[in-house]
């Protein structure tokens, strides 16, 4: 059970670094960067400065290898998007909404489940057993899609951490 345990464990780290690295490099693949998106024009010394505050005048390589040993001591840099605020403080304080609505979504797509798979039991042997299962299967999975994508679009005005969403352009 240990051996299990630990493999376990090592497959999930392994996991999480492949995610890591690979989004690393995919958001600097995009064209442009931060300063891009702002749509600010600003004086090439500030640009200069702005990228040496955060880093980004460095190779990419360096970027990353600094990436990965302040997050791996928890610290995941300051944000782009609100100046003078931390990335961690801003997970922090929208965790929790992020976690009621998937929890919320995960309940109802159970419920949704469970009764179109009890109906399906019952219905065994029967064509209308397919039918029950195709429709408890979309309802688990669509409800997190769902409740995730029209909460986010509905309110995201309404609260001042959640932006609209954009793509870095290099003008």
């Amino acid at each position: 059970m240990l051996k299990y345990l630990i493999k376990r464990i090592l497959y999930m780290v392994l996991t999480l670094f492949v995610i890591t690295t690979a989004t690393f490099f995919l958001m600097h693949n995009i064209q442009g960067d931060p300063l891009s998106a702002m749509g600010k024009t600003l004086p090439e010394q500030t640009i200069k400065n702005y990228k040496a505050r955060y880093g980004l005048d460095k190779p990419v390589s360096t970027q990353y290898a600094i990436f990965l040993k302040n997050a791996l001591h928890g610290d995941l840099g300051a944000s782009y998007k609100y100046p003078g605020r931390e990335v961690k403080t801003t997970i922090a304080q929208t965790a929790p909404v992020s976690g009621r609505i998937g929890g919320q979504a995960m309940v109802i797509g159970i419920t949704i489940g469970i009764i179109f798979g009890i109906l399906a039991a019952l219905n065994r042997g029967k064509s209308a057993r397919l039918y029950y299962q195709c429709i408890g299967y979309f309802g688990y999975y669509y409800t997190g899609i769902y409740f995730g994508g029209s909460f986010t679009i509905r309110f995201r005005s309404k609260i001042k951490l959640v932006s609209n969403f954009r793509i870095w352009r290099r003008n």
